[in-house]
């Protein structure tokens, strides 16, 4: 996600959409999420880290934030007390749902395996 234009939350969300159908179950999606200037107004109702979480939640991914401070002691370097990162917010994710690639892949084989006992499994009385 580095790197995309996203003006809102509604591409990012449309954009979720897209990587949640093709990415496989279990997969880890790692990025930075910018401020999305269109939250602003209910920015009292719900942070805006509970908005995410709920946002990767409803298109299946798991996700943990994490804070750069964090990245930057784990490589053994210092940042910047107060080091604005413009809104800006780290995320690891983890698909929960299947791809569509595997849901296909399931249906084939389990229609094969449906019309093989429809052949073998029934006898005749």
């Amino acid at each position: 996600l580095q790197g995309l234009p996203l003006p809102s939350s509604s591409s990012f969300k449309s954009l979720l959409l897209v990587i949640s159908n093709l990415a496989m179950k279990g997969g880890i999606f790692i990025g930075e999420v910018p401020h999305f200037p269109d939250w602003t107004a209910a920015a009292d109702m719900v942070s805006e880290q509970d908005r995410l979480e709920n946002l990767f939640f409803t298109q299946g991914f798991r996700v943990s934030f994490v804070l750069y401070e964090n990245v930057a002691k784990d490589f053994g370097l210092d940042l910047a007390p107060q080091r604005e990162q413009c809104g800006r917010v780290l995320f690891v994710a983890e698909q929960l749902r299947f791809s569509d690639a595997q849901m296909e892949s399931f249906w084939t084989h389990f229609e094969r395996t449906e019309e093989d006992a429809d052949e073998e499994g029934f006898e005749e009385l």
